[in-house]
C-alpha cells in the first residue's frame, strides 16, 4: 500500500493561511498512481484541491482514502478512477476459419457442383472492463469557491475479436470423357461439362463485445452531506459500457469449377463448369453487458 501522509515535507508545502493551517497540495498525491492512496491531513493542516494545479486526477483503478478536516477547493478539478479517455480492454482474438469445402467428383455423365465452404467460427468475447476502485472520503468541512468531481466510474469492456474466415468452395467435378465409339452411336451423347465450383462459406459471427467493469462504491461522512446538497461535491457512480460486438469473418472463396470432358481423337469436348458464388460475410456480434451501478454509502449518525 502507498501510504502517502500529508506531513511528508518533499510534498511542498503552500504558505500558512490566514488562520494558520499548514495548506497541503492534494495534486501531489495523485502522481503516477500505482497503489492505493491514503491522504491523512491533521487539524491543523489544510487539503487544497485547486485546479490551477491539477484539473484532473487519476486513480489508475486504485482505491483511495482521504482523512482530513478541513478542505479548501479552488476552481473545478475532478478525480477519475481511470483516465478521461478509458483505454478498453484488449480485443479478443479472430474466431477459427472455416474448413474447404469438399472437392466433387463425377455424377454420371457432368461434373457434380462442389461442396459448400464451412462457416467461420464465431469470434471470442472481448475482455471484461476493469472494476471501479472503492473511495473513502472522511472529511468534516469543505471551503472554498471551487467543486470537487469525483468520478468513479469503471473501466469500459473490450471489443469482441472478428469472426473467422469462411471456408473457400470446393471444386467442381470433371465432365464424362467420351470415346469416338460411344459419341455417334444410338443415344451416344458428347463429353461431359464440367461442374460448378462450391459456394464459399458464410463468415463467422464477431464476438459479443466484453461487460463494462463492475462499479465501485463511495463511502463519504455525513458532515459532507451540505456540500454534495449544495454542488460543491459532485459523485459520478453511472454504469460503466460494455464493449463493441466484433466485426463478422470475411466470406470464404468460391470453389473453381470441374474441368470438361474430353472427346478423344474424334474432337469436341464438354464445357468447364462455372466458378461457385462467394460466401456472405458474417454478422456483427452484439454488444457487451453494462457494468453494475455504483453505490455512494454516508457514514455517520447524520445519514438519512
Amino acid at each position: 500500500m502507498c501510504r502517502l501522509l500529508a506531513q511528508v515535507v518533499s510534498l511542498g508545502f503552500l504558505p500558512f493561511g490566514v488562520s494558520g493551517q499548514q495548506a497541503v497540495r492534494a495534486e501531489k498525491f495523485f502522481a503516477n498512481v500505482k497503489d492505493r492512496v491514503v491522504i491523512q491531513a491533521s487539524p491543523s493542516q489544510k487539503l487544497v484541491f485547486d485546479e490551477a494545479f491539477g484539473k484532473e486526477l487519476v486513480l489508475n483503478g486504485f482505491p483511495l482514502a482521504i482523512y482530513a478536516d478541513n478542505v479548501e477547493l479552488n476552481g473545478t478539478v475532478t478525480i477519475r478512477a481511470f483516465g478521461q479517455t478509458d483505454i478498453p480492454a484488449a480485443n479478443g482474438t479472430p474466431g477459427p476459419a472455416g474448413a474447404r469445402g469438399s472437392d466433387a467428383g463425377g455424377c454420371g455423365h457432368n461434373g457434380c457442383q462442389g461442396g459448400t465452404g464451412n462457416t467461420g467460427g464465431t469470434g471470442p468475447e472481448g475482455t471484461p472492463g476493469k472494476p471501479a476502485p472503492d473511495i473513502q472520503l472522511m472529511i468534516k468541512n469543505i471551503t472554498g469557491t471551487g467543486k470537487l468531481v469525483i468520478n468513479n466510474v469503471a473501466q469500459t469492456g473490450g471489443a469482441g475479436g472478428p469472426g473467422g474466415r469462411g471456408g473457400d468452395g470446393g471444386r467442381g467435378g470433371d465432365g464424362e470423357d467420351r470415346g469416338c465409339g460411344n459419341m455417334f452411336g444410338q443415344g451416344a451423347h458428347g463429353p461431359g461439362d464440367g461442374g460448378q465450383g462450391g459456394t464459399g462459406g458464410t463468415g463467422g459471427t464477431g464476438g459479443k463485445g466484453g461487460a463494462g467493469g463492475a462499479g465501485g462504491t463511495i463511502t463519504y461522512s455525513d458532515a459532507l452531506t451540505s456540500a454534495l446538497n449544495g454542488g460543491k461535491l459532485v459523485f459520478n457512480l453511472a454504469r460503466s459500457t460494455g464493449g463493441s460486438g466484433g466485426a463478422g469473418g470475411p466470406a470464404g472463396s468460391p470453389g473453381p469449377g470441374g474441368g470438361y470432358g474430353h472427346g478423344a481423337a474424334c474432337g469436341g469436348g464438354g464445357t468447364n463448369g462455372p466458378g461457385g458464388a462467394a460466401g456472405a460475410g458474417g454478422a456483427t456480434g452484439s454488444v457487451g453487458d453494462p457494468g453494475s451501478i455504483g453505490k455512494a454509502i454516508c457514514f455517520g449518525p447524520m445519514c438519512k
